[in-house]
């Protein structure tokens, strides 16, 4: 919700929380999808090299799980292949 009207940084907070969460839990699949929103609000607030960490973690329990899902998150991947501007 945050994400969506342009409270990043509530956004990319809540996401980090429910990220450690689904980790203790070992929720994997729930992960996954935390850690996608989370790299569109790093995109979003113009932190690139943070949204590809963190996609590449969520493709990477994807294809562990041989989820179908990965193609999104490869897609996201190759519409932003390199650095944006340099991150604070």
């Amino acid at each position: 919700m945050y994400h969506r009207v342009g409270r990043l940084d509530h956004a990319i907070a809540t996401f980090e929380s429910a990220l450690a969460i689904c980790r203790q839990l070992a929720f994997r699949d729930l992960e996954t999808e935390v850690l996608t929103h989370l790299g569109d609000a790093y995109l979003a607030d113009g932190k690139h090299d943070s949204a590809r960490v963190v996609w590449r973690q969520a493709l990477s329990i994807l294809q562990q799980l041989g989820h179908t899902d990965a193609e999104g998150i490869l897609i996201r991947l190759q519409m932003h292949p390199t650095s944006g501007p340099k991150e604070e």
